[in-house]
């Protein structure tokens, strides 16, 4: 996903470094009963393009961050 990102944003791949996820701490707490179906959900859009649509239609801009133009 790391990479979908930095492809959308114009970011160098080269400087993504791979960690495995044990390193970063970030294990949650699970629930012993979670149900993956509802009849009350709304369906949600695809996966795949979220990156884009996040920063298309957020205001977060990286761009910003690294000194370019935010086109």
């Amino acid at each position: 996903m790391v990479r979908t990102i930095a492809a959308v944003v114009s970011l160098p791949e080269h400087r993504i470094r791979p960690v495995p996820e044990r390193e970063l701490e970030w294990a949650a707490p699970r629930p012993r009963y979670s149900a993956l179906n509802s009849h009350r959900a709304q369906l949600l859009p695809r996966l795949g393009d979220a990156p884009e649509r996040y920063l298309t239609d957020s205001a977060v801009r990286l761009a910003g961050w690294l000194g370019q133009s935010a086109s």
